[in-house]
């Protein structure tokens, strides 16, 4: 049975990260009167089982020998083994590597089966519904699960915050000889050579768990590869990031109005308080002066006088309460219901406004844009790499090459990552936004129908009725003055009217008395209103620094542009270049055929055996 040409592809993909990960870094630590000046970069790889338990961690360590000399590198392995030339290493305590100047130098060390990773991996699998041991898959037909579950170590206890600031890359792939109706839902899903290979990618901190479905005729799988990179890039923000027309300034604007509407209502009522007040006072004194002229005929003209000068005092009142309903009132209900309108539809603009920019946001094509840039930066290394082989070249010779060749091919893939990064930051946060506005508005609701209510009690009809009824009390009240004048005079015949007068000036003053108590709760409540509105006036003048601020400690969050990296086995910081994570588990193949013996194979090279062990 042939092997799939997926393994190829993700031999050859190991074999570019074993020989990558140049960056600058400080001195490595040398020995004392020495002038070597080292880099180190390391790659930690992890065997695992079929079902992603541990089975053996091995660390690649690699040294660029800018100026030559001797580094000492300080960890305790199991065993190591020399991956550039014949110097001898020990297992443990402080190795002393001789570097020569310009040239690379690779190590090997074996860690313990049982040492803690960062993350833990769990892989299950199911044929025709039923879950079963992978070691039985091999050869089998009929609907397959294969799932993989990949979450944070909690108890991992080693030194640096790999779980937390990288970037995971989980792909698998199906020989498409033997599988049919693929599915891989939420994967990017590309036919490398005669497989299908889906990959997931896992940003820092998540836990997550993908599934792929297919049936098949022979089955076999060349095992789950899962890639780790350190994840930093810094993204700061300004007001210059957000559209112009986001509407965040609207709502503040609109917000500023309501207050002042507030406001204005509620010194218009105010004022109809003060007005209502005089009412009350000058219905009371007509009672009063009514009673009087009443019970005391014979002190009529006396009594008539002291009316005349409280419907004098009515007829003042009445005349400051028109004032104050037909002017500010009606003008004041007006600003208040345009400032909740006005403050709703920024709201609302301002939630389409987010959605619009989260669905502007292109996260497809920065994906395929990165998986494009990965694909030619695996195939063009291959191609050097195989071309510097055949040139004649030694192997670290030729590992040099084409790292120099696909220098451009590899800053391609880092900008494209970068782009796939921040397009998936900048959809998250403006789908946030959106949310977080979608709940102001919907508590702005009970608020809404308060001012409703409010103007609806305090309508143009309702003020202008209102108005309308004082102008007919004015004119009772002067009709009244007039009767006062002729009851001054003495006439019997008036007593009569009086009397009736007097019961009138009664319920006139209950009524007003109502009215002014009625008054002074809506005082209140205008009162309130004003210090209310204010308030979310004040609240809301800041909420587009507010949002740029939640968008940018999200960004924060993904991106960890404080990270620095870690020796994985040593816990140092300093003088490390960077760290990566190779993860693979043991492939399920189909049973050999048996086949004749074949003619006896030339002893394989260094490479050809580092490479097999992932094929």
């Amino acid at each position: 049975m042939k092997k799939s040409t997926a393994n190829k592809v993700t031999a050859c993909t190991l074999c570019a990260l074993l020989g990558s990960c140049m960056i600058p870094a400080a001195a490595f630590a040398q020995e004392e009167g020495e002038t070597s000046h080292a880099q180190k970069t390391q790659v930690v790889y992890v065997n695992a089982d079929i079902d992603g338990s541990n089975r053996g961690v091995y660390v690649v360590n690699r040294f660029d020998g800018a100026t030559g000399g001797v580094v000492r590198d300080a960890a305790d392995y199991t065993e190591v083994q020399n991956l550039t030339d014949a110097q001898e290493l020990r297992a443990q305590g402080t190795n002393s590597i001789e570097v020569a100047k310009g040239e690379p130098f690779l190590y090997q060390g074996n860690l313990a089966a049982e040492t803690e990773l960062p993350w833990t991996v769990t892989a299950h699998y199911t044929l025709n519904g039923r879950e079963v041991d992978a070691s039985q898959l091999g050869g089998a037909a009929g609907e397959v699960r294969l799932t993989v579950e990949i979450e944070p170590n909690g108890e991992f206890s080693r030194e640096g915050d790999f779980a937390d600031s990288y970037l995971l890359q989980v792909s698998g792939s199906l020989d498409n000889d033997c599988f049919h109706g693929i599915s891989a839902p939420d994967a990017s899903v590309a036919q490398v050579g005669d497989a299908t290979q889906f990959t997931y990618m896992v940003l820092p901190g998540e836990s997550v768990s993908y599934t792929v479905t297919a049936q098949t005729d022979e089955f076999s799988f060349g095992g789950w590869q899962i890639v780790g990179v350190p994840l930093s890039l810094a993204i700061e923000l300004s007001d210059d990031d957000l559209d112009a027309d986001s509407g965040l300034d609207d709502v503040s604007y609109a917000t500023a109005g309501l207050a002042d509407g507030a406001v204005e209502v509620s010194d218009g009522i105010a004022e109809l308080h003060a007005g209502m007040g005089e009412v009350s006072g000058a219905a009371g004194l007509l009672s009063g002066g009514l009673s009087v002229l009443e019970s005391q005929g014979s002190e009529l003209a006396t009594g008539a006088s002291a009316m005349q000068e409280g419907l004098d005092e009515a007829a003042a009142g009445i005349l400051q309460l028109d004032a104050a309903v037909n002017g500010q009132l009606v003008s004041g209900a007006e600003a208040l219901v345009q400032g909740s309108s006005a403050y709703a539809d920024g709201l609302s603009a301002q939630i389409q406004a987010l959605e619009g920019q989260a669905a502007s946001v292109d996260v497809a094509t920065a994906q395929a844009a990165y998986e494009a840039a990965q694909q030619e930066y695996i195939l063009t290394y291959g191609a050097a790499l195989a071309q510097a082989l055949t040139s004649g070249m030694s192997e670290q010779e030729a590992i040099g090459s084409a790292l120099s060749a696909t220098a451009g091919q590899q800053q391609a893939l880092e900008q494209a990552l970068a782009g796939f990064v921040s397009a998936q930051a900048a959809q998250t946060g403006a789908s946030s936004g959106a949310q977080a506005l979608e709940g102001a508005l919907s508590g702005y609701a009970d608020l809404d129908a308060g001012i409703a209510t409010l103007v609806d009690q305090s309508s143009p009809a309702s003020v202008y009725a209102l108005g309308a009824a004082i102008q007919q009390a004015g004119n009772g009240v002067a009709q009244l003055a007039e009767g006062a004048d002729t009851l001054a005079q003495g006439t019997d015949a008036y007593h009569d009217g009086v009397s009736e007068a007097a019961s009138g000036a009664d319920l006139l003053a209950e009524s007003t008395l109502q009215a002014e108590q009625g008054a002074g709760r809506l005082s209140e409540g205008a009162a309130g209103l004003s210090a209310g509105s204010t308030e979310l006036a004040t609240a809301t003048a800041s909420l587009n620094d507010d949002v740029m601020e939640a968008v940018q400690d999200k960004l924060t969050d993904y991106l960890n542009p404080q990270s620095v990296p870690t020796d994985f086995v040593t816990g140092q910081t300093e003088d490390v270049a960077s760290v990566q994570f190779v993860i693979a588990t043991r492939s399920i193949d189909a049973p050999e055929q048996k086949v004749e013996a074949s003619e006896e194979q030339p002893e394989k090279n260094m490479l050809e055996k580092f490479l097999d062990l992932f094929l």
